[in-house]
């Protein structure tokens, strides 16, 4: 047994006709509201968490009679709202070994609070680092990285940084 479904094409028609203007924009007002809430949300949660970047850099101190010798600089940077506290730092060599420098000079010793918009920052002479390197049986060129550690185990790892042993050695 069939149903028989009696549609008038004109009723259909008027039915489509009553969405107007009105009911249009209120829909598109209602998805941009669900969207800008969606977005909202998103953002306070990221503002929330921890959000250091890490990076390497050479340079050389000044103050006092001149220029010192050359340094390896470790920075975090605290982009996030929220402090963080780093524990330790360490550099991240090929073949996943690591090189630490527990007694390196900095800005104070760990931990250290770093506040929002604030950073840290640690230094070893390039050829302290070169030696200790050069020890361990790096010859050439390598990519280091840099990483710091939080009280709450979270991690902050640099770019790749190209430090030539070779040329360091030299020095």
């Amino acid at each position: 047994m069939g149903i028989l479904i009696d549609m008038d094409i004109k009723h259909f028609i008027s039915g489509i006709q009553t969405i107007n203007s009105g009911n249009v924009l209120t829909a598109i007002l209602g998805v941009y509201g669900a969207i800008l809430t969606t977005y909202t949300i998103y953002k306070q949660r990221k503002d929330k968490k921890p959000n250091v970047k890490t990076s390497i850099s050479m340079g050389f101190m000044t103050g006092g009679f001149g220029a010192s010798e050359l340094f390896l600089f470790v920075k975090a940077a605290n982009h996030g709202e929220t402090p963080v506290v780093l524990s330790s730092w360490q550099l991240i060599l090929p073949h996943k070994k690591q090189l630490i420098y527990p007694n390196a000079n900095g800005q104070s010793h760990l931990p250290f609070t770093l506040e929002q918009n604030r950073n840290y920052q640690v230094w070893v002479p390039v050829k302290v680092i070169t030696r200790s390197l050069n020890k361990y049986g790096y010859k050439n060129k390598i990519n280091i990285k840099a990483v710091y550690f939080d009280e709450l185990e979270n991690k902050y790892i640099s770019k790749d940084f190209k430090f030539d042993i070779k040329e360091w050695l030299k020095e």
